[in-house]
């Protein structure tokens, strides 16, 4: 006998989200949390490029007529999405979307980004699910007029999407909350969702766990750079 397909419906409970943030992140580890939920499902950067498509579209699909049994369910954006269209039309149509709840998800330690971001595409390495790193441990070379405008550009980021969504309710979550205390840090996010409480779990590791003294070829360089500005706490804290 064929498997009856789920029932399609959207509840007055069901609460759309997205989890707004930048690459490198935890975007990946928080989708996990979320996905190991059994009432929640998170999509992937699904507009990270729109290609033919429509903005409206592909926000139908992913807020529309859904498994009875999701109560959450959303996508993971960056601030410079989709990277194919600057027209801004993505975040006017996110701002119809009726109930629609933003977790901001923040890394505090924007040189750990950028050292994140370098090694993945040194390595071409983007997740850790359980396999080994690659070894011999890559090292990266840093510019301190490029990292200094990394920072810059994504708290900009971060302050335009507290701005933008000022309106909805936003949750303000940072990866190394949900790496030092996962779950009280989970509680706070089921809690906003009107999920009830569950204890994360994830596949993936951290692809780097290293110092970043191990893990930059030229630290000594962009400590004395950093120390005794507003970025000191990137290295002091190391």
């Amino acid at each position: 006998m064929a498997r009856r397909a789920p029932a399609l419906l959207r509840g007055p409970n069901f609460v759309p989200f997205i989890i707004l943030s930048r690459s490198r992140s935890g975007s990946n580890l928080l989708a996990s949390y979320l996905n190991s939920h059994p009432r929640a499902y998170v999509e992937g950067e699904i507009l990270g490029r729109l290609g033919d498509r429509s903005v409206a579209g592909v926000i139908d699909r992913a807020f529309g007529p859904q498994s009875i049994h999701l109560r959450a369910k959303g996508f993971k954006i960056f601030y410079y999405h989709p990277v194919d269209d600057d027209s801004g039309e993505v975040w006017r149509q996110l701002l119809t979307v009726p109930e629609l709840r933003v977790i901001q998800l923040r890394r505090l330690n924007l040189l750990e980004v950028v050292v994140s971001r370098k090694l993945a595409e040194t390595t071409n390495t983007w997740i850790d699910a359980g396999h080994a790193r690659p070894s011999p441990k890559a090292q990266v070379h840093l510019s301190v007029p490029e990292i200094l405008q990394d920072f810059e550009k994504t708290v900009a980021w971060e302050r335009q999407g507290r701005e933008r969504f000022s309106q909805r309710p936003l949750l303000a979550v940072t990866y190394e909350e949900m790496v030092q205390n996962p779950g009280a840090t989970f509680d706070r996010v089921t809690d906003f969702l009107s999920l009830h409480p569950r204890a994360p779990r994830t596949m993936f590791r951290r692809q780097n766990p290293e110092a970043l003294s191990a893990k930059i070829a030229n630290y000594d360089e962009i400590r004395s750079a950093l120390q005794g500005g507003p970025w000191a706490s990137f290295v002091e804290t190391v």
